[in-house]
This record gives C-alpha cells, structure tokens and sequence, in this order.
C-alpha cells in the first residue's frame, strides 16, 4: 500500500520542504532558525556527513543554510 504513495508523498514532502524559510528567528516568516550553538551546529553536520559516508543519501537540504549563523538547511 506505501508504494503506491511514496513518489507523490516524497514529491509533496520535499517541495514543501523547499519553500520553507529558514533564517532570523525573529521574522515571523521563518519557520527554521539557528542551531543554538555552534557546538550543536558542528555535530549536526557531522552526524549528516556520518550519514552520506556510512551510504545514506540526502534528498534535501544537509548543508549550511547561511555564512554568518549556524543555519542548517531542513534535512532529509
């Protein structure tokens, strides 16, 4: 039964994905905002890399979101 919906669901899960904002938690349009530290931030990242090596595949986002703030792009 999941087969017959996995490609639109995935389809409608990563374009909703795509135009969520991610940013400055203090505009009312973001819906992802910063790691809470870099620390975290490093970890994140790490722990995705970890994902890839260890043969997982990244369908959307998984890098940094911004230059100036540990903004991760939503992942999956």
């Amino acid at each position: 039964m999941q087969a017959a919906v996995y490609d639109t669901f995935k389809e409608k899960l990563l374009a909703r994905i795509d135009r969520g904002k991610v940013g400055d938690p203090a505009d009312p349009d973001t819906e992802v905002g910063p790691i809470v530290s870099e620390k975290q931030f490093d970890e994140i990242m790490d722990a995705i890399a970890r994902g890839k090596k260890d043969g997982g595949t990244v369908a959307a986002g998984g890098e940094r979101a911004d230059d100036n703030g540990w903004l991760i792009a939503p992942t999956v």
